[in-house]
């Protein structure tokens, strides 16, 4: 997911940015760092810069901050940024689209895709973060708020002077009319990191022969303090010694901190030999992944299907006999 977002930073030209302010807050304790608590206030972003392959009006404000000596994303304490912003789009014949980011130093860690219809709307907007996952919405009219938090990129948090910035950029159709940086937006430190997650994979039974069903069992554990979201498991099979029934993909219930789920996918043996069936979890913040191994073997023959059946024959008919001939001593006896 960082990943993404460094690819869109770097896609979106920064544009030009509002002067930085002189207050550097030292920023030294868990809890939210709203702007106020910084030393700044609510904040218009200046559509004065350009960026965009068509140069489209844009914007930058930025915020200082101090972290204290070995600060760190993931040491001893998890940084996230809070963005909270009204957007404001002017009325047009053709479809805009526009991207609302919040970064430090340099790293976006939260952004926000605007799509606005023409005429006076809807705005169709989105964004992605490793709390809440994707989330769509549509707002009618031309007036968006948008409340997003995200951690911060490990890149994004130093020691000494750090800078807090959110921009809008627009890609198609200049229609962006105001930007507004509410007051509660900032910096948030926080003990605990993103949802971790845990996978494992069991196979319903062993001596699986050629032409045999079977079920393999992915078991998701939410083993951190966050809740876990938009969980989806997938199973990669080869294909060629075992084979899926049905689908290889299954969405799980979100967990809550310690919480744990199932899916169960299943398989028919296609041939003998050896297959390494592999799970990956995709989640809002964690993609663990487990293998199980399958080893497949020949097809039961019609001699070793009867072969057990004849043995208990056998052994009925010996029993039978040997009653009999007891029997018939008796009587001469």
């Amino acid at each position: 997911m960082r990943g993404a977002l460094a690819l869109v930073a770097d896609l979106v030209a920064l544009p030009a940015t509002a002067a930085l302010a002189s207050a550097q807050t030292p920023v030294d304790a868990p809890g939210r760092w709203s702007l106020p608590r910084l030393g700044y206030g609510a904040a218009a972003v200046p559509l004065t810069g350009r960026s965009g392959p068509d140069a489209l009006p844009a914007g930058r404000v930025s915020f200082r901050y101090r972290l204290p000596a070995g600060a760190r994303e993931g040491a001893d304490a998890w940084y996230l940024v809070r963005l909270h912003a009204l957007v404001d789009f002017a009325p047009g014949t053709r479809r805009s689209l526009a991207y609302l980011t919040g970064a430090t130093n340099g790293r976006t860690a939260s952004l926000t895709r605007l799509v606005v219809a023409p005429g006076n709307g809807p705005v169709h907007w989105s964004s992605f973060d490793q709390l809440d996952g994707l989330v769509t919405r549509t707002t009618p009219g031309r007036r968006v708020e948008v409340i997003n938090e995200n951690f911060l990129q490990f890149g994004g948090v130093r020691p000494g002077v750090n800078t807090l910035s959110f921009a809008v950029d627009q890609l198609r159709s200049a229609r962006v009319r105001a930007v507004r940086i509410l007051p509660d937006s900032g910096i948030e430190i926080t003990g605990d990191g993103p949802a971790e997650l845990t996978a494992d994979a069991s196979v319903s039974r062993a001596g699986v022969r050629v032409g045999e069903p079977f079920h393999v069992r992915v078991v998701v554990a939410n083993p951190s303090r966050r809740p876990a979201s938009q969980i989806r498991a997938h199973l990669d099979v080869d294909g060629t010694v075992v084979s899926p029934v049905g689908a290889t993909s299954r969405r799980l219930r979100d967990l809550p901190p310690d919480g744990r789920a199932s899916a169960t996918f299943a398989l028919r043996a296609r041939r003998k030999g050896d297959s390494r069936l592999a799970v990956t979890v995709d989640s809002a913040s964690a993609s663990p992944t487990a293998a199980v191994p399958v080893r497949i073997a020949p097809r039961q023959s019609t001699l070793d299907r009867v072969a057990p059946f004849a043995v208990l024959v056998a052994v009925a008919g010996t029993a039978l006999a040997l009653a009999g001939a007891a029997l018939v001593r008796r009587r001469r006896e």
